[in-house]
């Protein structure tokens, strides 16, 4: 299972590429200067535009790193992150940086934390888009994000894991916190609804307080 979801989620990671290359076909349809067309960071990246809400909807309000949804904190603590960072311009495959290809949605924490990490080496394997991060990174049954042994050898990965943080507790409390707002979205019982809520909020008010 994505580490990513929580088992009351619907939404599927695999159906990335398809909404991005829309966005890609959309903006590079209305850009008139030919040099322009692929460079899609500055379009997307206007929070109160058209194309960072179609962005947004994309990745199902999620981190593509962590899977903290807006539902957990605001859209505000929410960036386009450059997988491959901008200081190195261009993909191996030629294109920019700034393509939709390269542009993720990220909570701040993930963002900040990544910042001039050097992805060029685990693309394939890390790039948040791609199903094979959820063969590198798990959630155990007490809600951590781990590595799987046969990676723990590989420094780049490991380099990744820590640069995110994504061993810290404080990702065990957003991932319980996702189940909880999940559940009090579906519970038809109104007693053990207010129960979950109640929780929820109180275990919210916790995190933002110390987080």
């Amino acid at each position: 299972m994505d580490y990513r979801l929580t088992q009351y989620d619907s939404f599927n990671f695999s159906t990335l590429q398809n909404s991005k290359t829309n966005i890609s076909n959309l903006i590079d349809t209305r850009v008139r200067n030919k040099i322009k067309k692929g460079e899609h960071y500055e379009k997307i990246c206007i929070k109160n535009g058209s194309y960072y809400t179609l962005f947004v909807n994309a990745y199902d309000s999620k981190c593509a790193y962590c899977g903290i949804t807006t539902d957990i904190i605001s859209t505000g603590l929410f960036e386009i992150d450059h997988f491959i960072n901008k200081t190195q311009k261009f993909l191996s495959s030629g294109i920019s940086v700034n393509n939709v290809e390269n542009l993720v949605f990220s909570c701040r924490n993930c963002n900040q934390a990544k910042h001039d990490y050097n992805t060029s080496e685990i693309y394939e394997l890390l790039h948040p888009d791609n199903d094979s991060i959820t063969n590198i990174f798990v959630r155990s049954d007490t809600y951590g994000i781990y590595v799987r042994e046969e990676y723990r050898d590989n420094t780049l990965i490991t380099g990744f894991y820590k640069k995110l943080h994504l061993d810290s507790s404080f990702r065990k409390l957003d991932y319980l916190l996702m189940n909880l707002k999940a559940m009090s979205k579906i519970d038809t019982k109104r007693e053990l609804n207010h129960l979950i809520l109640r929780l929820y909020t109180d275990l919210l008010e916790m995190r933002n307080r110390y987080i």
